[in-house]
């Protein structure tokens, strides 16, 4: 039987989302971009992003997909991402997105990581699988990602997999550790229950006060 716990709201993607990571696009006219390759920063994406958000999406996903080919990780989650949500322009690269993730995952980039969880565990372009989407939250929760800390603990609590609160505990402790309101609530809720034992240094009562000052408004006053 799932248990009663508290969802995140989406802020960016379909995914469940906690924190913002800089929807809007830059200001002011594009710029020239980089050539990006696996020794360039994450900038490269933000130029593609700001080519497609003032309508230039041919040379947006040229960019990503030139950058992808030069093994630059981030381009290749970002071009995946792009062909997932049926972004312009994406259909004709010859890619799938589950290959287009897996590079970006290969290549050290924990969103990507993150990402073809997203896809395992919600079926998108690929056969839903949650234990292969929980292998993903869990490696890419350890690389300190928030939403796959939160998203690995709720599969294992409701339903989708086998109930594992001693793993699920630790998802979202560690969640909670990196400021994710809801995952201290998730917790407290597991321990309170009696399926989770907390360190000695923490108590029900003082992480539902983390939770509420974290911006989990349930938790307030609870």
């Amino acid at each position: 039987m799932p248990i009663s716990l508290t969802f995140g709201a989406s802020l960016c993607t379909a995914a469940v989302v906690f924190i913002s990571l800089g929807c809007s696009a830059p200001g002011g006219e594009p710029v020239a971009a980089p050539d990006c390759d696996a020794s360039s920063p994450p900038t490269c994406v933000s130029q593609a992003v700001d080519l497609k958000d003032h309508g230039q999406f041919s040379e947006a996903v040229s960019l990503l997909a030139d950058s992808c080919e030069r093994f630059h990780a981030p381009s290749c989650r970002a071009l995946g991402v792009w062909k997932r949500d049926g972004i312009q322009e994406t259909e004709s690269i010859i890619d799938s997105v589950e290959m287009l993730l897996i590079r970006a995952d290969s290549g050290g980039d924990v969103e990507g990581t993150y990402q073809l969880g997203v896809s395992y565990r919600d079926g998108l372009t690929v056969e839903a699988t949650p234990s292969t989407a929980a292998g993903q939250f869990e490696r890419a929760c350890r690389q300190e990602h928030v939403r796959a800390c939160y998203d690995l603990g709720m599969l294992l609590t409701q339903g989708a997999l086998p109930l594992d609160a001693d793993k699920a505990g630790m998802a979202f402790l560690t969640g909670c550790g990196l400021g994710n309101g809801s995952s201290c609530w998730n917790v407290a809720t597991l321990a309170k229950q009696g399926l989770f034992t907390l360190p000695d240094d923490l108590t029900v009562d003082g992480l539902m006060e983390r939770a509420c000052a974290q911006g989990a408004e349930g938790a307030c006053g609870g």
